[in-house]
């Protein structure tokens, strides 16, 4: 796992990634949705919570895997703006 950090064009980028087993377009699609885990075990409540919280500070969360070949992970939050949002987009969390 490598996770690296950097200011660009007034945002804080974090960007995480691992060469694991990699998620399908299904997996990727769940991500942040409430009670989702691919894992068997967990209640699948970190992932949603932490894609609420960028959302709410007006960022984004990107994703990036294959199958097979790894997950790359992106945060992008906004260093300042306008006030936190209560808006949480309605589809696919990413």
């Amino acid at each position: 796992m490598s996770v690296s950090l950097r200011v660009e064009d007034g945002s804080l980028i974090i960007h995480i990634t691992d060469q694991g087993s990699g998620m399908s377009r299904d997996q990727i699609n769940r991500l942040g949705k409430l009670v989702f885990s691919s894992r068997g075990y967990g209640t699948g409540l970190g992932l949603a919570i932490a894609v609420r919280a960028v959302y709410l500070h007006g960022g984004r969360l990107l994703c990036e895997s294959s199958e097979g070949e790894g997950t790359a992970i992106q945060l992008e939050i906004p260093l300042s703006g306008p006030p936190v949002t209560s808006r949480i987009p309605d589809g696919p969390a990413l």
